[in-house]
């Protein structure tokens, strides 16, 4: 099962925006918890890289900005002919780091819903030297009733097996996999999950209600 960030529903009920996800690995055994550093901000805003603001930004200063991309992706295209709400702009090395850099695109709005660094060999502490001590240590919960879905939405939990080290006030998460690497630079313009179990219910309705019109 895949995890899905809060913003990113509409892989699963078409109703948000979505971003490029991988597996979720194990993480270490840490609870939740910042940095010892007291000016961390909890709250999240959207993300900014090279003037390209997530939500906001749209697909022609995109390509103003960083050029044609290698390829485009159809990551949620269906085998029933609808079309697909978002396509991915795939580039190499324009990220932070040396790596992949997808930042997918609204269909129909042309706006960017997000983007994500696939780094090569980033080890946590090298991230940190870069983006700073001021961060959140969060683990994630996969929500109950998708046992059967592809992919699903995600609450904050300290029973967790999905780590991020987040920059909330930049609109940053850095997956965390095994090994002390990071898997991917998230940037993004609403958190990661919902904040307790409880947010998981309106989730768990849209789900339904979009496999009971597909019957």
């Amino acid at each position: 099962m895949k995890l899905i960030p809060a913003l990113a529903l509409s892989v699963v009920f078409g109703s948000l925006g979505s971003l490029p996800c991988q597996e979720t690995l194990s993480a270490p055994d840490t609870t939740q918890k910042s940095a010892l550093n007291s000016k961390v901000i909890r709250t999240w805003r959207p993300a900014t890289y090279r003037g390209l603001e997530v939500g906001r930004s749209t697909r022609a200063k995109l390509l103003k900005v960083f050029g044609k991309p290698k390829r485009k992706d159809f990551p949620d295209e269906q085998s029933d002919g609808k079309k697909v709400r978002e396509i991915w702009y795939v580039y190499d090395d324009i990220g932070e780091f040396p790596g992949e850099f997808v930042v997918a695109i609204d269909r129909r709005t042309e706006q960017i819903r997000s983007m994500v660094l696939y780094p090569e060999n980033l080890s946590v502490q090298t991230a940190i030297k870069r983006f700073g001590s001021t961060y959140l240590e969060t683990k994630y919960e996969f929500c109950p009733g998708f046992e059967d879905a592809d992919a699903a939405p995600v609450f904050e939990s300290s029973h967790g097996n999905a780590l991020y080290i987040e920059y909330r006030e930049r609109g940053l998460a850095l997956f965390i996999g095994d090994g002390d690497t990071v898997n991917d630079v998230r940037y993004l313009a609403n958190p990661i999950g919902f904040r307790s179990k409880a947010g998981c219910d309106d989730a768990q309705k849209k789900y339904k209600a979009r496999n009971s019109r597909r019957k």
